[in-house]
């Protein structure tokens, strides 16, 4: 039982201490916050989720920015050490006005000094009070060590029989005990440490244990690093093999993480130790390969290491392979299983295409009856999106609203991101917030996942012929790889990173809805100048007027057909988006603010579920005209 520790880490390795302790404070206290007021902002039934969402959309965040402020705080701290040669209060006091200012620089001297004081008086103030805290607090230690004595045996380095190395069951490890040294304070070669008092060996309770590297055979060859990793709860008595090398483990006691390899340099066997690994390291494992290195490395009672640089490649290589599944296979109907999420007018023709190239299908659809045409020509049913995920190596979704999205794709126990196994793609195709898109992003890049924002354009004549357009945003390679699905459903542009597919599409729509609002307007003026309307639909069709949507709406208006090829109610939100995107932007676009208005009409009449060209209705009751006879009146004289 040890007493309590009466300084922090040694520099550097309080950087790295400090950046895991304060990523975990800001992590569990966010997540706290996050939590209550998502369950406050979240309506009545959805409190429990909309408070798990905002945990999972912010915790990390605000867990980040406590570890760039720790990280900061630490590495001003130690430079001030450095400088100083000692460790005081007043290290703390520097270090937290210099993390404020530093953080403050972007807004000008005025701020960065207003923070450079308020960093330093309350960093300072934690910051005094925990050293002084642990000072309180801390008291000797007089615990006997225990040592296991060995006798020397000739012809052997650390004592045993000739030709045996030191350790086997019978001849403990030879253990030396001391404090901070020059040696062993740091794993940078003291070099935070050049003036510091030494301490005696029995003060602090602290001691190092050091496997002493030991003679062996030659070893044939080094080709092959071998990197073994043992768990260690509690004492391990047993001889290990590994390729060429014995590595003998014996009476070491309250290990739990061991790394054996061999030494390049020399023909001997290098031994990494390390003391148990706190929960701040064990999460490391989760994040990029570099930083869980260092985390790793560190020892809080400042153990001696030895590592080659080919080790440290291994590791490197080791630790990014475990991290990262991508399939590189292309993709095709043998090896790619696809899921399909939303079975409306567009998502049912469009799936159709992927099932007639032969590609096995599984399909999730809210209402039954609108999947039933895909079951009938071999389509696979799932009960939710997570067990479709489950099941498919890419999943596409065109659905709704961007509520629709986050529920069937980010749902924490029923989405399909849930559900998807590394490596694998979702690609949502509904028209929906960039911001949106590039949460998915983020939260599928979290999974060795990938997303891509694909909404499409054309209508259901569009999703029947596979001559749609379809905006694709995020990782390039990816897109190209899912080019042989995308071309079953018309042409992909490619337009950038995340989220940009969506802002594609936002000013397609745009511009589609200002186009509308021309032609209806437009053959209102025909009709009520006494002009054919057919005759003067089909004289603008080969002029500078002419455009799709004249061709796909101008005949379906003439003859009152109002079936959606893509609803009412679905451009109204398309079109609030694109406003709400103008707000965040400072832009003005009048010309679409009007058009929302007259499709908001529409809603209100409770012609939501009308196809976009029933706009015609709300033109004909501002001027109180019809155009039924629109086709049968003739030309006058």
């Amino acid at each position: 039982m040890g007493t309590p520790e009466t300084s922090r880490e040694p520099c550097p390795d309080r950087i790295l201490d400090d950046v895991g302790g304060a990523f975990g404070m800001g992590a569990v206290g966010g997540s706290a916050f996050h939590f209550l007021k998502g369950i406050y902002n979240s309506p009545s039934g959805t409190r429990l989720l909309g408070g798990t969402q905002a945990v999972r959309m912010n915790a990390p965040r605000v867990g980040g920015s406590f570890a760039v402020w720790g990280g900061l705080f630490s590495t001003f701290d130690c430079s001030m050490v450095y400088l100083r040669q000692k460790e005081d209060p007043w290290n703390s006091i520097f270090a937290g006005a210099a993390t404020g200012g530093f953080l403050s620089m972007r807004q000008g001297l005025g701020a960065s000094a207003r923070s450079a004081v308020f960093g330093g008086v309350l960093l300072a103030l934690i910051e005094g009070a925990g050293i002084m805290l642990n000072k309180v607090l801390s008291g000797p230690q007089n615990m006997p060590i225990m040592i296991d004595e060995q006798e020397p045996v000739p012809g052997m380095v650390g004592g045993g029989p000739p030709g045996i190395p030191a350790g086997l069951p019978g001849n403990p490890v030879q253990v030396a005990e001391s404090g901070s040294s020059d040696s062993d304070s740091s794993w940078f070669g003291g070099w935070f440490g050049g003036g510091q008092k030494k301490e005696p060996a029995t003060s602090g309770g602290s001691k190092t244990e050091i496997l002493e590297s030991f003679d062996a055979p030659p070893v044939p060859s080094f080709e092959y690093n071998c990197l073994e990793y043992f768990e260690i709860e509690a004492v391990f008595e047993e001889i290990e093999f590994c390729e060429n090398m014995m590595v003998l483990l014996s009476h070491i006691r309250d290990w739990k993480f061991i790394l054996f390899y061999p030494s390049l340099a020399a023909n001997e066997y290098t031994t990494v130790s390390f003391s148990s690994l706190s929960s701040s390291e064990l999460f490391s494992l989760t994040m990029p390969p570099l930083l869980p290195l260092l985390l790793v490395l560190r020892s809080r009672t400042a153990h001696s290491y030895s590592l080659s640089v080919s080790s440290l490649v291994t590791l490197l290589r080791r630790r990014r392979s475990m991290a990262t599944v991508v399939s590189t296979d292309p993709v095709s109907p043998t090896n790619t299983r696809v899921g399909w999420i939303g079975t409306g007018i567009m998502g049912r023709s469009m799936c159709a295409h992927l099932l007639n190239a032969g590609y096995t299908v599984t399909v999730f659809n809210r209402t039954l009856s609108k999947a039933q045409p895909l079951l009938d020509i071999g389509a696979n049913l799932a009960d939710s999106p997570h067990s479709l995920a489950s099941q498919s190596d890419v999943v596409f979704s065109i659905v709704g609203y961007p509520s629709d999205v986050r529920h069937v794709l980010l749902h924490p126990s029923s989405g399909a991101l849930s559900g998807l196994r590394p490596g694998g793609i979702i690609v949502d195709m509904t028209t929906s917030e960039p911001s949106l898109a590039s949460e998915l992003s983020a939260a599928a890049s979290s999974k060795n996942c990938s997303a891509i924002d694909a909404p499409v354009s054309g209508g259901d004549r569009g999703a029947k012929t596979g001559t749609l357009a379809i905006f694709a945003g995020g990782d390039e390679s990816v897109v190209q790889k899912l080019n042989p699905l995308f071309a079953l459903m018309g042409k992909v542009n490619y337009m950038g990173g995340s989220g940009k597919g969506q802002f594609a599409k936002l000013a397609n729509q745009i511009t589609i809805a200002t186009t509308m609002v021309g032609l209806v307007e437009g053959m209102v003026y025909a009709h009520k100048a006494g002009l054919n309307v057919e005759l003067f639909l089909n004289a603008i069709s080969t002029g500078a007027a002419g455009s799709k949507s004249l061709d796909l709406h101008g005949s379906r208006i003439l003859k009152r057909d109002f079936e959606p090829g893509f609803y009412v109610n679905h451009f109204v939100k398309d079109l609030g988006i694109c406003l709400k995107e103008c707000q965040n932007m400072g832009l003005a676009l009048p010309g679409l603010a009007l058009a929302q208005q007259l499709y908001l009409s529409l809603k209100a009449h409770g012609e939501g579920n009308l196809g976009t060209q029933a706009l015609i209705l709300a033109l004909e009751r501002l001027n109180n005209v019809r155009l039924d006879n629109a086709v049968a009146s003739k030309p006058s004289a």
